[in-house]
């Protein structure tokens, strides 16, 4: 445009000075010796060129969208309970000869308030079949009121003997659980429920996953799973480590991993404990809860070095103890809750802090039968509790914190 305005000056400059004779315009001589190479395009522009003049030039307001939300941050509130395991005496206190009818509503009616969080969890070693007859291992349905009514949100089923009386008792008490509207884990009834998707909740703005495992299934159990070919039903332990890299790349920022392993009757923990528990956090666990001994066994941090090569940490709570059980030793009255403080910062950074609430199981006789209630051992002595009963309630509470003093938990206040 310069260039075509420069020439057309220039000829209309030359016109005049031809028709005057005697004007000597200079401005022609100029312009031919002005260079014009910044302004000619090397190249020819096919679109229309903007007029200058009208255009008033503003600075570009830009708003980027990013690929992925920026991580928000929060925390989430846990609370796993120790092993159920409703054997005789257990079975027979939540009977009622008068209605015929079995209620264990209150066995957790005291301990509900500790109980209670974002979620919350037990273990059950019982079947429920109500066609069978019931037995140390099979129990009457009403014994899954007893986790709803006491505000449990959840309950693990995988233990050593849940196939021992084949996919039909799996059945039986996976459906029992889901009626009274609690979670179930560590026993499915297909593949579908199986699926590792289902372990993943978002609470709190914190997306993590709770998985559970068995570490052995009994003789009989073994044999009946390989039969039916069903080995979705019972995830056992060689396989956390691969479910753990899945549920990470499902989203999920912290990595809860529940296990029925160990030796009944063990308050030590063991060297297969220690060494498997060290593969879990290898694997990416956060936080590894441990149930099977019936005893309360040290909780601890551990580290392992990852398949990265980066060292990770995680809590390990080897064994919460027997929650509820018809056994009289002294070691077998006691468990903890064990609760859970998550929080994730906006960097995605996990912090795990633990306390727990030491648990006694209190027996006393109404009408010749023996009644069972779970309460704090560190809490306020209930109405009607006897003095003998008071002293195994303070006993329990000591013991507990002799065996978790040097641990990576402190009492509940």
């Amino acid at each position: 445009m310069v260039c075509f305005s420069a020439l057309v000056l220039a000829g209309t400059l030359y016109v005049l000075r031809s028709l005057s004779g005697s004007v000597d315009l200079h401005l022609t001589e100029r312009l031919n010796t002005l260079d014009f190479s910044d302004v000619l395009p090397e190249r020819k522009i096919d679109e229309i060129p903007i007029q200058r003049s009208e255009v008033t030039w503003m600075p570009p307001s830009v708003t980027f969208a990013s690929a992925t939300p920026s991580p928000a941050g929060g925390e989430v509130h846990l609370t796993f309970g120790g092993t159920i395991a409703a054997e005789t005496t257990v079975r027979q206190s939540g009977y009622y000869s008068d209605s015929r009818r079995y209620d264990f509503s209150e066995i957790l009616s005291l301990l509900s308030d500790e109980i209670s969080s974002d979620f919350s969890m037990a273990v059950m070693e019982n079947l429920v079949m109500p066609d069978a007859k019931v037995s140390d291992l099979i129990v009457p349905e009403a014994i899954m009121g007893m986790l709803s009514s006491g505000k449990m949100n959840a309950v693990a089923l995988g233990f050593g003997k849940i196939y021992d009386k084949g996919f039909e008792g799996l059945i039986s008490t996976v459906q029992s659980a889901q009626s009274r509207g609690l979670q179930v884990l560590g026993a499915y009834m297909n593949e579908g429920e199986a699926a590792l998707s289902n372990r993943i909740m978002e609470i709190g703005n914190v997306k993590f996953a709770v998985l559970h495992y068995t570490e052995t299934l009994s003789s009989t159990g073994n044999k009946s799973i390989r039969k039916d070919g069903n080995s979705f039903a019972v995830p056992l332990l060689d396989q956390a480590d691969q479910d753990i890299a899945l549920v990470r790349s499902m989203g999920a920022q912290v990595v809860i991993v529940s296990v029925n392993w160990g030796t009944a009757g063990k308050t030590a923990v063991t060297s297969s404990q220690k060494k498997q528990a060290e593969r879990l956090c290898a694997a990416g666990a956060d936080v590894i809860i441990g149930n099977g001994p019936r005893r309360v066994q040290n909780i601890e941090r551990i580290t392992a070095l990852g398949a990265d090569g980066k060292e990770h940490s995680a809590l390990c709570a080897y064994s919460l103890g027997c929650m509820l059980s018809s056994s009289t030793k002294t070691a077998a009255l006691q468990s903890i809750l064990l609760h859970v403080d998550i929080s994730v910062d906006v960097n995605d950074h996990v912090s795990v802090r633990a306390t727990y609430t030491p648990v006694y199981i209190w027996r006393y006789k109404q009408e010749n039968v023996t009644r069972f209630r779970l309460l704090a051992a560190n809490g306020t002595v209930p109405d009607g509790m006897t003095s003998d009963q008071q002293k195994k309630m303070a006993s329990a509470a000591a013991t507990v914190g002799t065996i978790l003093k040097d641990a990576a938990a402190a009492p509940r206040k």
